[in-house]
């Protein structure tokens, strides 16, 4: 029984590495079939287009912004490995610049800042989980 089992989880891993939709394979009496969960292109999201949540406490600098996690995922604060971050401790951004990527489910989502300002604070880590609503970056408007 062991052997179809580990049969099985090898045809999935080819159907997850190679990016198949849909993998049957018969083999005497015995028959696997396979498939994919579909696949959704990659989205932006802006990080005024959290869902909302329970009413939050008015901040007590009006120029300071936070920017929070869109959904769960492993943050990437980076284009990609071995480049410069997006961002860093200082920099001015402008809205709708990115400031970090969270890939959820294989898909990469772009976190960008839906209003100028200068990051005054980088509370996430590269390779990190962050999770929803989790508290990213802090950027000075004004």
């Amino acid at each position: 029984m062991s052997e179809l089992v580990d049969g099985a989880r090898r045809l999935a891993a080819i159907v997850r590495e190679e990016s198949i939709s849909r993998l049957v394979v018969t083999a005497g009496e015995v028959s696997w079939h396979i498939e994919a969960p579909p696949t959704v292109p990659a989205t932006t999201v802006h990080s005024g287009q959290t869902p909302p949540g329970p009413p939050a406490d008015p901040p007590a600098d009006p120029q300071r912004y936070e920017v929070r996690a869109p959904l769960v995922g492993v943050c990437y604060r980076a284009p990609s490995p071995g480049e410069r971050p997006f961002v860093a401790v200082g920099d001015r951004v402008r809205a709708g610049q990115p400031l970090a990527i969270v890939e959820a489910m294989k898909l990469m989502n772009e976190v960008c800042s839906d209003r100028d300002g200068v990051v005054r604070e980088i509370l996430c880590q590269d390779r990190e989980v962050v999770e929803y609503g989790e508290l990213m970056f802090v950027l000075a408007t004004g």
